[in-house]
């Protein structure tokens, strides 16, 4: 190659190197880019993590003869140095020995590079099952082995194939945390193919519910009649609603493999997989009775009696907080609606539960001190509380290891409510049924009953019962207003939808008493009730209580009532904002605020803190620069000074 086109390479692939990854991928697929550029494509192979690299042609056409001839054969890699391809193994699962000096590697699944059609789809026959390879994949694949020994890319695109499906991305992890050395990018695959193997991919669904039964499910109905035992290991990370396990079919499910399931999540499974699995089989007691007392040994064992419960939770939470962040960092699936990015990062989440799940708490602590090292917690609060214009009713801080706990016995207890009449064993009834059960104890109301991931969105709120109405209508009414006047609203508002015109009621209230509510003087009781009211006017699009709840808070700033950080104050904004859901609408409110909160700054340390979090504001959502444009200027010439 010539230093010009040596040179016009290197700019081309640092220009492919700074877009996403699913845009790249796209660009290096398409055959007229690379033709228009001259470029010429090939195929590389790597052995090891930190060994040669070797022409894949030239690697092919060597296993080929090696597997057909018996006979060891040579190949150079790039810098020149020789490499003994030796085929080793009898039967169907052929590797090769690939050997310099002192230096081995062995390669494995090379099978369907071998001569006898028999023994190509006799492998396939194996890797499909270990695999879960879906039904049209299978048939496809067959096809193609059947016909010939695979060309290279043939057998690369098979390789990759195998390579992004959920059980050996959850292989190469368990090898890769072996090692106690990780790396994003071993962490956060960035194929988006993988993500929609192991959650579901859209199908033009907007709406949550429609995307659970229509496609997730279904998929895993048709996963669950190939394998029920890796269906039930794989399937069921996509259960982050009640819907999903509603939408299985039990006849493909028989008894001990459901218990077996159990037995097997509470040792080495993941909290979404624990409840998809509870939920069955709380559906499945009319047809298999003895199974309660699996049910009560798993809830006993994973949620009461566990002393690993707390550490699963929140490790979980720190993972779902790193898949989503990540996610977002990537721009992997970005114009899909925030439940469908939630759903993929609930879902890889548990992959990586799994596999950190024996760690010990010192090794996990560094993992965590790593996590919020590189800006991970930063940038998933960004885009949660950006998201909250679309789905106002999921909100970041519900990521937290409690809140999922929480989530997951408000789950059960549904279930349980469901199947009450066929629950018969005192021992279950005792754990599960009712708010003085022990799962009633142990999380109580109203924190098992906010809202799941997919119910972000206004749609799945339940009505506010009419007669907590009155009760909030006759505080808001009252001649002098406190914290404790929107105590029952502001709490209410978190399970139900609270009416716009009660919304706006709060707002009217507020302008009566020129804004004057009796606080105590402890900070949490005037930031609960400035936060309160932000989360209830989004979930009730009550533009007139987001503004004056603006109103509100500087008049508890300036009367040193409420003297938040910065970065606190900014999460109440963007609360608050959401009730505006047109997106223009949305940033000049939120723009508004944001440069209110930077020109009253008063301390350099907290400046700094606020600078960066507009900055990754701007970075999730660039429409909101031009409003935050004078704000960040500001707070970096005051932080700076």
């Amino acid at each position: 190659m010539n230093t010009q086109r040596a040179l016009r390479f290197s700019l081309i692939n640092a220009g492919l190197e700074s877009v996403p990854p699913q845009i790249r991928e796209l660009i290096q697929n398409d055959s007229s880019f690379v033709r228009d550029l001259g470029l010429s494509t090939e195929l590389v192979s790597k052995f090891g993590d930190d060994g040669p690299l070797v022409n894949g042609s030239a690697l092919h056409a060597a296993i080929s003869k090696s597997i057909s001839d018996g006979v060891c054969v040579s190949v150079a890699d790039q810098t020149g140095v020789e490499w003994t391809i030796q085929c080793l193994g009898e039967g169907d699962d052929l590797k090769c020995q690939v050997a310099a000096g002192n230096h081995c590697f062995v390669i494995e699944n090379v099978s369907p590079l071998a001569s006898l059609a028999s023994r190509r789809i006799a492998w396939f026959d194996q890797a499909s099952q270990r695999y879960n390879f879906p039904s049209d994949r299978v048939s496809h694949w067959k096809r193609v082995l059947e016909r010939s020994p695979l060309m290279s890319e043939e057998y690369s695109d098979l390789m990759e194939e195998i390579g992004r499906s959920p059980v050996a991305i959850f292989e190469e992890l368990e090898r890769v945390l072996e090692k106690r050395r990780v790396s994003l990018d071993d962490l956060i695959p960035s194929n988006p193919s993988y993500y929609q193997e192991l959650a579901g991919a859209l199908s033009g669904e907007t709406v949550a519910r429609e995307f659970v039964e229509r496609s997730s499910a279904c998929a895993v109905n048709e996963m669950l009649k190939r394998d029920v035992d890796l269906g039930l290991k794989f399937g069921l990370l996509r259960d982050t609603s009640p819907w999903f396990a509603a939408s299985l079919e039990l006849p493909a499910i028989e008894e001990q493999a459901l218990e077996s399931a159990l037995d097997w999540c509470v040792a080495n499974g993941d909290p979404i997989s624990f409840i998809a699995l509870v939920e069955l089989a709380f559906r499945s007691i009319s047809v298999y009775p003895s199974i309660q007392d699996a049910i009560d040994r798993a809830i006993r064992c994973f949620l009461v009696d566990s002393s690993d419960r707390d550490r699963i939770f929140s490790r979980f939470g720190s993972l779902l907080v790193l898949a989503l962040s990540e996610l977002q960092r990537r721009r992997l699936f970005a114009g899909t609606p925030p439940f469908y990015r939630r759903h993929v990062a609930f879902a890889h989440a548990g992959i990586l539960l799994r596999a950190f799940r024996n760690w010990s708490d010192s090794e996990w602590a560094s993992i965590e001190r790593w996590i919020a090292s590189v800006g991970i917690p930063v940038r998933f609060l960004t885009v949660g509380l950006v998201s909250l214009r679309c789905e106002p009713r999921w909100l970041p801080e519900y990521a937290d290891g409690a809140q999922l706990l929480a989530e997951v016995i408000g789950r059960i207890r549904i279930a349980a409510e469901a199947s009450r009449e066929a629950i018969t064993v005192p021992a279950l009834q005792e754990l599960v049924l009712g708010s003085e059960s022990l799962l009633g104890t142990l999380s109580p109301w109203p924190r098992p009953f906010l809202s799941g991931p997919m119910e972000g969105a206004l749609e799945y709120a339940q009505e506010l019962p009419s007669e907590n109405w009155e009760k909030i209508e006759g505080s808001l009414n009252a001649d002098q207003l406190s914290v404790e006047s929107f105590a029952a609203f502001n709490t209410f508002g978190l399970v139900f939808l609270v009416p716009l015109q009660l919304a706006n009621m709060a707002a009217s209230a507020l302008r009566r008493v020129s804004f004057a509510v009796e606080t105590p003087h402890d900070e949490r009781s005037a930031f609960g009730l400035a936060g309160g009211l932000a989360i209830t006017a989004a979930s009730s699009r009550s533009t007139e209580l987001a503004s004056a709840l603006r109103i509100l808070v500087r008049v508890l700033r300036r009367r040193n009532r409420l003297n938040a950080h910065p970065v606190d104050e900014l999460r109440i904004a963007l609360f608050a904002a959401a009730s505006h859901e047109n997106v223009d609408d949305w940033a000049k409110f939120a723009g508004e605020w944001i440069s209110e909160i930077a020109f009253e700054l008063d301390d350099k340390k907290r400046a700094g803190a606020y600078l960066f979090h507009i900055r990754e504001l701007t970075k999730v959502e660039p429409r909101l620069a031009k409003w935050c444009s004078a704000a960040e200027a500001a707070v970096e010439s005051f932080a700076l000074m």
